[in-house]
């Protein structure tokens, strides 16, 4: 087991520190003979940064082919990843805990299986973070909570044990501040857009990760927007995938693992690197209550093929106005609405039907009441109590929410036999500030009815409002990433990923 990240710096021996460091510095001069600079653009960095600097913003696909094409190392990209780490993460604060010796092992035995003919694949040596709800056995696991804080998870979750059987090196578990309240152990990560704004909830330390270079792909979860709205906060490219076929962190008969509540999803920069990690982590995994027989699509079918053809709508509030809207919602719809007319130029059709899901948002207030007063009505009954009338009406209680949310479910049924794909706010404001949260981000966010109603969907960057960035959901039917993937890719093709400018390192 790895040590605890401790006042910025990854613990560890000095050894191993003073290895990294020189493995870093030399650097340098194995990118002399490089094609790094042609991949400045692609990055969304300065023609004058240095070689280091791309290094960090570089999606995934590109660090495969210098793995390929022996430009580097396995371990020499660990080593420069937690190195960076070691200088940045004190300011934001990503990470619950780190796993420099697990990483290093792991790259080691990358580059062996490279250079032996045998790479597993895409990921095969790339380093990505892992969100602290998700077991990694052997290390540290809180779940974001103190009551948890020395916990050692004895097996890998699901969707990490399909991870490392693809070779991909484990850098550490990132914060998951999905609330300020006492009990929680993280410092909350802090959005390096703004410091006095939240990244999002709950696999806002993964967002930060990447939006700070430290890492080009994260592993959470999405239980109600916990990929999606951290990425429209930072900028970036977060999925809520099919529930059917991503791991969920709910192996229960209830009805959170049936809908998918809990499902593992990715943030990334790129599309095509989120659609390599989604073709690992989608399986037709019998631990998941949920799981599918047929087989899973190809996610990188749609990349190169645009949206000419499709037919997408546009919509600002779902038929679901909200009474938290501020100051920023106006700007904040009106640049959205700009993006999502933008598919039109691209070759889709755009319109603005009318949608109403009113009544939605009620729905997981409702159903969440109905489960929590069934588990204590039931204890009621186990201590002797007269549990029987309280579990009959409670269980009323759930019917009647589940037969609302059938009914919602054929509207976006009929919805979907006209157009591809549904475009909303992700979030109606920019990342809100801090003293804000207490208040819960439900009210701002379209991203719970999605999980509710067991769709796909994923938040892309779509533009600023005040310099803060905010993002547009793509929504449609199980099983349609490949869709909506080529959809964000036509649009990313044309509005790169941009790096906050406070991360000058």
């Amino acid at each position: 087991m790895d040590d605890r990240m401790a006042d910025g710096a990854f613990a560890g021996s000095i050894g191993r520190r003073a290895m990294i460091r020189g493995t870093v510095a030399g650097l340098g001069a194995l990118y002399a003979g490089t094609s790094l600079g042609a991949d400045a653009h692609a990055a969304g960095l300065a023609k004058n940064d240095s070689s280091d600097q791309l290094l960090a913003w570089l999606p995934a696909w590109r660090l495969r082919e210098m793995l390929d094409r022996r430009e580097l190392s396995s371990t020499e990209l660990a080593c420069f990843f937690l190195s960076r780490m070691d200088r940045i993460e004190s300011r934001h604060h990503a990470f619950f805990a780190t796993t420099p010796e697990l990483a290093l092992r792991q790259a080691a035995e990358a580059d062996a299986r490279i250079a032996a003919g045998e790479c597993r694949g895409a990921l095969d040596g790339i380093p990505i973070t892992i969100k602290d709800n998700l077991e990694v056995s052997g290390e540290l696991c809180s779940y974001g909570e103190a009551s948890m804080a020395d916990y050692v998870a004895p097996v890998d979750h699901p969707a990490v044990e399909f991870m490392r059987s693809a070779g991909s090196v484990f850098l550490g578990k990132t914060n998951v501040p999905g609330r300020r309240e006492p009990g929680v152990v993280e410092q909350p990560s802090i959005n390096p857009w703004a410091a006095d704004r939240m990244p999002g909830g709950s696999t806002a330390g993964g967002a930060v990760a990447l939006a700070t270079g430290v890492a080009p792909l994260a592993l959470g979860t999405d239980g109600g927007g916990s990929c999606r709205m951290p990425a429209a906060f930072c900028g970036l490219v977060g999925i809520h995938p099919t529930p059917q076929r991503s791991p969920s962190y709910v192996y229960a008969a209830n009805f959170f693992a049936l809908c998918g509540m809990g499902s593992a999803g990715v943030i990334s920069r790129d599309v095509r690197d989120m659609a390599t990690m989604l073709q690992v982590i989608a399986r037709n995994d019998p631990r998941n209550l949920a799981a599918w027989p047929t087989p899973v699509p190809d996610y990188s079918a749609r990349l190169e093929k645009g949206v000419q053809g499709l037919r997408m709508a546009w919509s600002s509030d779902l038929g679901m106005p909200s009474n938290h809207d501020d100051a920023d919602t106006p700007a904040t719809l009106d640049v959205l609405r700009k993006a999502a007319l933008e598919f039109s130029d691209m070759g889709a059709v755009v319109e603005e039907p009318s949608i109403n899901l009113h009544g939605l948002a009620d729905l997981y207030t409702g159903i969440i009441m109905a489960a929590s007063r069934r588990e204590t009505a039931r204890c009621n009954q186990s201590a002797g109590s007269d549990g029987v009338t309280s579990l009959l009406k409670v269980d009323t209680q759930f019917v009647q929410a589940l037969e609302h949310r059938a009914e919602l479910l054929g509207r976006m049924r009929k919805l979907f036999e006209t157009f591809d794909i549904i475009m909303c706010p992700t979030v109606r404001t920019v990342p809100i500030t801090w003293d804000r949260w207490t208040e819960g981000y439900f009210p701002w966010s379209h991203c719970i009815q999605v999980n509710m109603l067991g769709l796909t969907a994923m938040s892309i960057p779509a533009g600023f409002v005040r310099g803060l960035p905010v993002g547009l959901q793509l929504i449609g039917p199980p099983d349609s990433e490949p869709v909506l993937l080529g959809a964000a890719q036509a649009f990313m093709d044309s509005h790169p990923f941009t790096r906050p400018p406070s991360i000058g390192a």
